[in-house]
């Protein structure tokens, strides 16, 4: 099963309570939780709370995992362009792979998506009537954002995240306990988000079709977890 046996009609419909950012972190709060029962029986799940404690060294290893995966599937998104140029399914199937990675990712970083909207309306000094947070976001980071290919858009993602986990100084090897600069790292984690924005501009997508790939890939997420994928 993949994106394209996904019907539109399981797609919810935004409100004004609940648009899309506020969908996709609730479908995305709901599909860890089953995936943390599956990596705990395999013994890999580094922290069990969601958020975790970003002081500590295990919670810190998660993020790390995290921002990993997200890297592991940009790759694979950017190969897929590579190997098969004009079949986009394979492109945007992983490139949903790479935002549900980050959407969690903020959910165990305690990032809100009002957070991250706030955040950068007002650095960017942006104000628009419009009600879904997600489609602000898409229309400041165009006008906002230079002109970068897909590549280079995918690697500033990964700077992003690269620059958040270096905020995270508890590492395996080493032993003194060193205290987390929140407020750097969120910053951080907001850049990478502000990225992915314009890698999805970049990949031709806007607020409603990164925010329809999504859910189609949620749903086979779904159907994969009972199914015991």
């Amino acid at each position: 099963m993949n994106v394209d046996d996904v019907d539109d009609d399981v797609i919810p419909t935004p409100t004004r309570e609940l648009d899309r950012l506020d969908l996709i972190y609730d479908r995305q709060a709901e599909l860890a939780l089953k995936y943390h029962d599956i990596e705990a029986k395999n013994d890999l799940l580094q922290f069990a709370t969601m958020p975790i404690d970003i002081h500590d060294r295990f919670g810190q290893a998660r993020l790390k995992d995290f921002a990993w995966r997200i890297t592991e599937e940009l790759a694979e998104a950017t190969q897929a362009l590579k190997d098969h140029e004009h079949i986009r399914t394979h492109f945007l199937e992983e490139l949903s792979d790479a935002y549900h990675f980050l959407i969690e990712l903020n959910l165990l970083s305690s990032l809100a998506p009002e957070a991250i909207y706030s955040y950068l309306t007002a650095e960017h000094k942006y104000y628009s009537d419009k009600h879904c947070k997600l489609e602000i976001l898409f229309d400041l980071v165009f006008i906002n954002q230079g002109i970068y290919s897909l590549s280079e858009s995918a690697y500033n993602v990964i700077q992003g995240l690269g620059n958040a986990m270096n905020c995270l100084k508890n590492k395996p090897w080493k032993t003194t306990h060193i205290l987390t600069d929140e407020g750097e790292y969120r910053r951080n984690l907001i850049r990478a988000n502000e990225a992915f924005i314009a890698l999805a501009i970049a990949s031709g997508l806007d607020a409603d079709g990164l925010f329809k790939i999504y859910f189609k890939k949620s749903e086979v997420n779904k159907f994969r977890q009972r199914s015991n994928y």
